[in-house]
């Protein structure tokens, strides 16, 4: 063949040695040196005859060559690397991303989280890693409103209230619960009293944001339940025009459901007469973050009749 003047023509590979290449996942010089040696061809050679073949088997390294070469140990590195996992499977990644990996085993990606990804270290980065996604305010909100269509779903609410109420008659478990939720933290916080760290934490979201807010020392709410005449007292009042009630959703909430509906509703048209705000606040408009802030701040406040700070 006559080639253009100026230009250099690459041999291509015969049919024969294309076949005997065809078994490789990636070709690597130490894998290939007896095809090499065969056919007296350098490895640089074969790399453009089997470019000029169209030969679409990528080059790259194996882990001994790996070991064995530093400059092959770098974070820039983008050449292939072909590890034969203990497990079978012969194993293509590319030599920056292994060589990010703490431990070096020649390893699958699979094996090498069966093998390490739970040891302590990895469970800690992992839970910190998780509490930041999870607590981005964008995150939050889409999981507030994913909750509340779940909830709005016909039958959904019912569902859990039976739950919690079912829950609720195991006297260990509400043993527990009283131990280790908000219903068990109660205390002052400058001059605040809060029943829970859900109330707590409520405080702290209005002191953020800069509301005034104190507890609520007025008359008792009047409302009938089970064919009786009680009084309710609901929790706080903010910037002097908001009757705020904080509630936690779970037992003792969902064991009382409904006399706190009766509470609710009389509540609105009691400050509906007034001239008054209204807000029931959940949990779950406050979010896991805040109340875990505030039952850490509880633990330095004391206990209920600890003196504000």
């Amino acid at each position: 063949m006559t080639g253009i003047k100026g230009t250099k023509q690459h041999k291509s590979l015969t049919q024969e040695q294309v076949e005997e290449l065809k078994h490789f996942s990636v070709l690597t010089q130490d894998q290939l040196e007896p095809f090499l040696i065969k056919y007296n061809i350098s490895f640089d050679a074969l790399k453009r005859r089997a470019t000029a073949s169209g030969l679409s088997i990528p080059f790259g390294y194996s882990y001994a060559e790996y070991l064995s070469n530093p400059a092959l140990q770098s974070s820039y590195n983008k050449s292939n690397l072909q590890i034969d996992c203990p497990c079978g499977k012969t194993y293509i990644t590319v030599l920056f991303g292994f060589h990010k990996r703490k431990y070096k085993d020649p390893v699958c990606d699979e094996c090498y989280r069966k093998t390490y990804a739970y040891d302590l270290e990895w469970r800690e980065n992992n839970s910190k890693a998780q509490r930041i996604a999870q607590n981005r305010p964008e995150v939050i909100a889409k999981q507030v409103v994913s909750q509340k269509k779940r909830y709005q779903q016909e039958g959904v609410l019912d569902h859990y209230r039976a739950i919690g109420k079912r829950l609720w008659e195991n006297p260990d478990y509400r043993k527990k619960v009283v131990a280790n939720s908000s219903i068990a933290k109660a205390g002052t916080y400058h001059g605040l009293s809060y029943q829970s760290s859900i109330e707590l934490a409520f405080i702290l979201w209005c002191e953020n944001s800069g509301k005034s807010v104190v507890n609520y020392a007025g008359e008792g709410i009047p409302y009938n339940w089970a064919g009786t005449g009680h009084h309710y007292y609901p929790d706080f009042l903010v910037d002097g025009n908001t009757i705020v009630e904080v509630k936690g959703h779970g037992g003792v909430y969902e064991r009382d459901y409904d006399q706190n509906q009766a509470k609710f509703a009389a509540l609105r048209i009691w400050c509906k007469s007034r001239e008054l705000c209204v807000r029931v606040v959940f949990d779950t408009d406050l979010g896991n973050r805040a109340i875990k802030e505030a039952r850490t701040l509880h633990g330095t406040l004391g206990k209920k009749d600890s003196p504000s700070l």
